[in-house]
């Protein structure tokens, strides 16, 4: 291995998007515990997110029933707190399903990435910019830190999660 490879290990473990302890794991076929917390992290947000809204929706039935008593204003007001809760199910279910699945899928070889610039607010002052990678047939969204670390057409192989699309590693070839 030259030195110029063994530095570029180097970054992307001190970036945190290389860890060598899970690619081992994960080039068994399984999740590590870590990465595996991750995941009961994002479905736990989802969920305490989606109770508050349930608990909000409660509370705007019994303001409506016992102060209020407007039909119409019950049941446009129930919409608006019920859509957040159903989406909040929504985004914990792919994170869910690769819990119970417990296997990452990889896709190697040359990498492409893309940035692109979105303005917002008044006269495009403000701009958002948006980091992806391009690996074969699939294309993943990435932090812009990682972004700078990737070699643009590079030779990797990716590890993710099928549902959410979430990186778990990134192995340099």
């Amino acid at each position: 291995m030259n030195e110029n490879h063994k530095s570029h290990i180097e970054e992307l473990i001190k970036v945190g998007i290389l860890d060598l302890e899970d690619l081992e794991i994960n080039r068994s076929g399984y999740l590590s515990q870590r990465q595996k917390h991750r995941l009961y992290f994002y479905v736990s947000f989802w969920l305490i997110l989606a109770g508050i809204d349930m608990i909000i929706l409660a509370l705007f039935i019994y303001f409506q029933l016992v102060f209020q008593r407007n039909f119409i204003t019950g049941i446009i007001g129930s919409c608006f707190i019920i859509v957040p809760a159903y989406m909040s199910f929504a985004n914990a279910k792919p994170h869910w399903e690769d819990l119970q699945d417990d296997k990452p899928n990889t896709a190697s070889g040359k990498i492409y990435k893309h940035f692109t610039l979105r303005s917002g607010g008044t006269a495009g002052k403000s701009q958002i910019g948006y980091c992806s990678i391009g690996i074969g047939d699939q294309t993943f969204s990435i932090s812009p830190l990682i972004y700078d670390y990737i070699i643009a057409e590079g030779y990797y192989r990716v590890y993710f999660v099928s549902n959410s699309r979430k990186l778990l590693n990134i192995e340099p070839l």
